[in-house]
């Protein structure tokens, strides 16, 4: 077997290091706790090696390896053996295999994905001193998970758990944020009015992710209750945030003026229900500002992907809606998404027949959605597939004329 170049066996570690960084961090701080821990343990490495019976070697490859060799065998952090063999060329002193004494070594020699030596100790402190502080070695309290696995899991996953990612002093300022928001559960506050040194509302949405998740997860594991999702934290954690506006064609129920359009507060919205069975959300808003519907029916505009936010207001559970999108794969993403949310949901010209028709117009999407998403129904399915295979599968919903879409809005309010 020929020898490895010391790259590969770089290369081979650097990959066991990405696979198992995690694991070994979190056996090395659940020692550092005096829990229980799997021993981690880093196999050698064989060098490969030649042998008389491979013949006269090639020397100048042979020497231009073992001058590979030499130069990183003083590298901190492993060990190289040699062993002499003799060849048909003579006696030769090569390497046969790499050891490395524990992951902090690996760093030490490797610096894997940037992480050296003082990042693999300060993860290791890191993982210690949160779990101290919190009480998560004491077990999982009300939680059914490990608490300080959870925690490595959530350091990880949120790019905290190395010192050069994420520094000494953010992990001051994420404890700090932390006890403060289990100490004021229903705060009420906007995040700039947190006392918190060093926190604000730009620094919280760098850090959303990790503090969503240690918040969590101390809660889960003192009270039982489970960790919110990410977009649920805010209002989980009893803080405010900044209204969210929706703009509103026919917004007489909100403002008073049957002729005006309005960017209306989403919890106004929701506060106030309109008489009408139906409601019309249209992407584009030139559009939604240019079609004819009776002035009783709500006209939403341009919400892309945050039509979810729409589920704040309840009484749209109940109404009819009808959604008129673009006429490609996104569209039909939304339109789903809008389904998903509300199941009355119904499209307005987002079919095959519409696209042939007004195929002409429509232009190639840079960028299709990748998988038919759930909620679309088989004719939309069939739509989304003919898009996807089509060179030209963008149709915009401003390129069909106001007449064919009042029509369509006509007819779709008569059934």
């Amino acid at each position: 077997m020929p020898i490895h170049h010391p790259d590969q066996i770089d290369q081979f570690l650097a990959r066991s290091f990405a696979r198992n960084a995690a694991e070994w961090v979190r056996a090395e701080a659940r020692t550092a706790l005096g829990l229980a821990a799997d021993l981690v343990e880093i196999p050698p490495r064989l060098t490969g090696g030649i042998t008389k019976a491979d013949g006269i070697p090639d020397i100048p490859k042979l020497r231009t390896l073992r001058a590979a060799w030499q130069t990183v065998a003083e590298r901190p952090g492993w060990t190289v053996e040699w062993e002499t063999k003799r060849l048909v060329i003579g006696e030769n002193t090569l390497p046969v295999r790499v050891t490395v004494a524990s992951p902090a070594a690996l760093c030490a020699a490797l610096r894997p994905g940037g992480v050296g030596r003082s990042d693999w100790h300060g993860a290791v402190g890191r993982i210690a001193r949160i779990a101290r502080h919190f009480a998560l070695e004491a077990g999982p309290g009300k939680s059914q998970s490990d608490p300080v696995d959870d925690l490595v899991r959530i350091l990880k996953s949120s790019d905290s758990l190395w010192p050069k990612d994420f520094s000494a002093e953010e992990e001051s300022r994420l404890i700090a944020l932390t006890d403060w928001l289990l100490a004021h559960p229903g705060s009420g506050l906007f995040v700039r009015a947190i006392p918190v040194e060093g926190v604000d509302t730009k620094w919280l949405e760098r850090h959303l992710a990790v503090t969503s998740g240690l918040w969590g997860l101390v809660r889960e594991v003192r009270t039982g209750l489970p960790a919110p999702a990410k977009n649920d934290f805010i209002r989980e954690a009893g803080l405010r945030s900044p209204s969210a506006y929706v703009h509103v064609r026919h917004a007489a129920v909100w403002t008073g003026d049957p002729e005006v359009d309005a960017k209306v507060p989403l919890e106004h919205i929701a506060a106030h229900e309109p008489a009408a069975d139906t409601v019309i959300i249209i992407e584009n808003a030139q559009t939604g500002l240019s079609v004819t519907a009776p002035a009783g029916i709500p006209i939403i505009l341009a919400m892309g992907g945050s039509v979810t936010d729409l589920q704040a207001v309840p009484w749209l559970t109940g109404k009819r809606i009808l959604y008129f999108g673009d006429l490609d794969t996104h569209g039909l993403n939304i339109l789903a998404l809008c389904r998903r949310t509300f199941p009355r949901t119904e499209n307005l010209l987002m079919d095959c027949e519409t696209f042939r028709h007004w195929e002409h117009l429509a232009v190639p999407e840079p960028s299709p959605f990748p998988t038919v998403p759930d909620g679309l129904t088989e004719s939309e399915r069939e739509l989304f597939k003919a898009l996807s295979a089509s060179d030209h599968g963008r149709l915009e919903q401003e390129r069909i004329p106001l007449d064919a879409i009042n029509a369509a809005i006509e007819q779709a309010l008569r059934r």
